[in-house]
């Protein structure tokens, strides 16, 4: 990883439920995405974007709706200052969230790991991640591995068990636990 790589730590409370998206890879937030967006993060104050947002107005547009934005630098993100990895303490809980970006998308997974662990020497609980548009929730090396997909591009790989379809992310933080799940649209 390049030594150029920014990192930086988010204190959020506790209990918090946080929206995640990814790789919407457009110059502005699609209206039927926005209206999804407001319906399944009613409870949502916090929305992560884990990046290739490609055009800033999309955070803009993600305010608009009221939420406040934690972005990570995606591979595609020129005009975005954000950093490659943002750290989230909440709780007992730390969890990481970068683009996954750096290589091929079948071991984006185990990278976003070892991505987040060379900026945070402290356990890690879970890591979200992006680039592949594929959504996944795994374990990598004894940590939790979530990718909402791509709500703007979704793919599918051979062998995919979830649809191809738009998809985004919900995380509830309790004292408790994390609590991952997909939100997948239709057509």
């Amino acid at each position: 990883m390049s030594p150029l790589w920014q990192a930086k730590t988010v204190k959020l409370p506790c209990p918090v439920t946080c929206g995640i998206v990814s790789d919407t890879h457009a110059s502005a937030l699609d209206p039927r995405y926005q209206q999804a967006l407001q319906q399944h993060f009613a409870r949502v104050a916090r929305v992560i974007h884990l990046g290739d947002v490609t055009c800033p107005a999309v955070i803009t547009d993600l305010e608009t709706l009221g939420f406040s934005v934690i972005a990570v630098l995606g591979n595609n993100d020129r005009l975005l200052n954000s950093p490659h990895v943002v750290v989230l303490e909440s709780g007992p809980w730390r969890i990481g969230a970068t683009h996954g970006g750096g290589g091929g998308y079948l071991q984006v997974s185990e990278r976003a790991v070892r991505q987040v662990r060379s900026v945070c020497e402290a356990p890690l609980h879970a890591v979200l991640h992006g680039h592949s548009h594929v959504p996944a929730d795994c374990e990598v090396s004894g940590v939790r591995v979530f990718n909402p997909g791509s709500l703007g591009h979704p793919r599918s790989f051979p062998g995919m068990t979830t649809p191809a379809v738009p998809s985004f992310g919900i995380l509830e933080i309790t004292p408790e636990a994390l609590r991952f799940r997909h939100v997948f649209l239709g057509d």
